[in-house]
């Protein structure tokens, strides 16, 4: 993994519209998939994001690789937590495959996807000669950063998203130090979220293809943060 990154907390696909899972013996051609056990744990209901009546939701977890299935009838998604700090790019083909197999075990007939996304949290930790909120301060802010505020105030930092169209995708970045509210630290976190208008489910390459460009992504970010400021 490269030097900068401290922990990949986590990394997520998540589905809108979209039910996984809702064969009959979704659950025992999971397990033969995955070559794991997969422990199904009722969860309850989840609050409708449209406003409508809380839907049933249920969870699936891999315990042996950290990954979760979290399902409602109008959201599926699926996580996994703390992604190998020396081959990530294996944990990202083993949540790729395990999203792949839900959804060959899905009955798509009666139900329109509205968009899915891929998701990843990670924290940096780069070779920083101030506090991370002074240095995203200055660079998504300055040189105006000082006319935000008053005369008698000195600039002392802040954070930012950043929002880029890419076709039918779209980019979002959330910069923040790690804690938020530590003003010392010179850790770095990035949330990454790329969404995708499309109506068609996704393969496994195309998944595993996709979370593979949002982590690299993060890193060119990341060194572009870090370049000098002209």
């Amino acid at each position: 993994m490269d030097s900068l990154i401290q922990d990949v907390l986590n990394a997520n696909v998540v589905f809108v519209g979209v039910e996984l899972m809702n064969r009959p013996d979704a659950r025992d051609n999971l397990i033969k998939a995955v070559n794991a056990e997969v422990m199904n744990a009722e969860v309850g209901f989840a609050i409708n994001a449209s406003g409508g009546a809380p839907t049933p939701s249920h969870r699936f977890v891999i315990p042996r690789y950290r990954i979760s299935l979290d399902i409602t009838s109008t959201r599926s998604s699926i996580t996994k937590e703390y992604l190998s700090q020396t081959s990530p790019s294996e944990d990202l083909e083993q949540l790729s495959n395990v999203a792949s197999s839900a959804i060959c075990n899905t009955i798509v007939e009666g139900q329109q996807l509205v968009a899915y996304g891929y998701n990843m949290a990670i924290v940096f930790s780069p070779d920083l000669s101030e506090p991370a909120i002074q240095h995203l301060g200055k660079r998504l802010y300055a040189p105006q950063a000082h006319t935000f505020g008053r005369e008698d105030w000195d600039f002392t930092g802040g954070l930012g998203t950043l929002y880029f169209s890419d076709g039918n995708r779209r980019w979002t970045f959330n910069m923040e130090p790690r804690p938020r509210e530590d003003f010392g630290s010179k850790r770095l976190y990035i949330s990454i979220n790329l969404h995708v208008d499309e109506q068609e489910l996704p393969d496994e390459n195309a998944i595993k293809c996709s979370f593979e460009e949002v982590l690299n992504e993060a890193n060119r970010l990341m060194k572009q943060l870090l370049a000098e400021s002209n």
